[in-house]
């Protein structure tokens, strides 16, 4: 009789061991599901209040979609990064753009992957976009889907944005 009552014993310590496996990884599943809830509750709240209202950036475009613009009349300052003068335009021309009247303003930066095709030596300041090339920072003057304009030294860059922005 006793080879019985051990195998009831067994039988018994292992069911009571199974069900504390079972207790276990529940504990430890709730445990992980309310720590994942926590988490996800502090990453969405955080979220849903924005500090920066988010708006699209329209005033950068690509030097090949100069001429698709909807406005009529503006300025587009092609930006050679390595030049220092370019923050000074920059500054100018944001001033220009608050003043009443002003016309709208645009800007392309040259060294990007996307306008590396119009870098060059040296310059073709033309209306058609296939041979158009610059060597620097350059702003242009646009009217009607065409260069009306063109300034490529420093001193005639910041002569115009003298001019522009005291109303002239």
């Amino acid at each position: 009789m006793s080879k019985v009552q051990t195998k009831k014993i067994n039988n018994e310590n292992e069911m009571a061991n199974f069900i504390k496996l079972i207790v276990i990884v529940g504990v430890i599943f709730a445990l992980f599901y309310l720590l994942t809830a926590y988490i996800n509750r502090e990453e969405t709240t955080t979220e849903d209040t924005p500090t920066q209202k988010e708006t699209i950036q329209y005033d950068e475009i690509l030097v090949g979609n100069m001429f698709k613009q909807s406005a009529s009349n503006y300025y587009l300052l092609i930006e050679d990064v390595e030049d220092k003068n370019v923050m000074t335009y920059v500054a100018y021309l944001n001033n220009y753009a608050t003043l009443e009247g002003s016309i709208k303003v645009y800007k392309a930066i040259l060294n990007s992957s996307l306008n590396k095709q119009y870098l060059a030596d040296e310059s073709n300041i033309t209306n058609d976009i296939t041979k158009f090339k610059v060597s620097k920072t350059t702003l242009l003057e646009i009217s009607k889907g065409k260069i009306v304009k063109s300034y490529e030294k420093h001193e005639d860059i910041l002569e115009l944005l003298k001019k522009i922005t005291k109303g002239n």
